[in-house]
């Protein structure tokens, strides 16, 4: 035994030592970014007001909600519509047709009927189609169609073929609304001034006349004529009143094929 003393002595020694034991600095900074996951006792207010608040405009989209859904209308009766569909109407026809919807459907959610009227005479001089009361429904489908005509309308024709038709049946009283195009006169001629009109138009109820404002009203064109080897233009702006209302400044551009201005002039 006591010879393997030595063997033993050198194995021992063939034993690695003992590993010592060094901090690495970054494993510190390592463990102080852990962070720790904690819950707030309660819900911040700012986050509960923003949570309300689109919890508010999501009920509210879903109710589809009417801006300014009460028209200053009067009675309970049918709502009895004029529109003029001529060519005066055509600049800003799409905000009229926009009005002439809004109307049915304040009659709609009324429950009022509707009798639509045209001053603009049809093509080829057909016969105008007859005043009759209709469902909400059915107006909106007969005023998607509308669009405006080339030609000047017949006011005068108009509100005297309305009348007629309202003296044969047992009516109640109710609403006009005119979408006017601004002209005050009747230009066929035929009953006078827009005054002489609303003044019949009240025997059906009160009477609402929706027109342009002054510097919106349609500018009349004149086909151009020669004057020596130039252009001779002209343009018919209705009369408003007072008169002293600011004119409004007009100019002729003259285009080429690609639509670009070559000359501006101011009349």
């Amino acid at each position: 035994g006591l010879v393997s003393l030595p063997l033993i002595w050198w194995l021992l020694r063939l034993r690695p030592p003992v590993p010592t034991r060094i901090v690495f600095p970054p494993l510190e900074l390592l463990r102080r970014l852990i962070g720790r996951k904690e819950s707030p006792a309660r819900i911040p207010l700012w986050l509960l007001a923003l949570r309300l608040l689109m919890a508010m405009a999501f009920v509210a989209a879903a109710a589809h909600p009417l801006i300014n859904a009460e028209t200053r209308l009067f009675g309970d009766g049918p709502l009895y519509l004029i529109i003029d569909d001529d060519w005066a109407s055509a600049g800003r026809w799409q905000t009229r047709r926009t009005a002439l919807m809004n109307l049915i459907d304040h009659a709609e959610r009324n429950g009022r009927s509707v009798a639509l009227t045209r001053t603009a005479p049809p093509p080829g001089g057909a016969k105008a189609l007859p005043v009759q009361l209709m469902a909400p429904a059915d107006a909106r489908r007969i005023a998607e169609g509308l669009v405006p005509k080339p030609w000047r309308a017949e006011p005068g024709t108009a509100v005297e073929r309305l009348l007629e038709w309202a003296d044969r049946i047992e009516r109640r009283p109710g609403d006009v609304v005119w979408l006017s195009n601004g002209l005050e006169v009747d230009m066929t001629g035929k009953n006078a001034s827009m005054s002489t009109m609303t003044r019949r138009l009240r025997r059906l109820g009160s009477v609402t006349v929706v027109a342009e404002t002054v510097d919106r009203l349609p500018i009349l064109l004149r086909p151009p004529g020669t004057e020596g080897q130039g252009l001779r233009l002209r343009a018919d702006r209705p009369e408003v009143e007072p008169a002293s209302a600011p004119a409004r400044g007009l100019a002729v551009r003259a285009l080429d094929a690609q639509g670009l201005v070559l000359a501006r002039v101011p009349l």
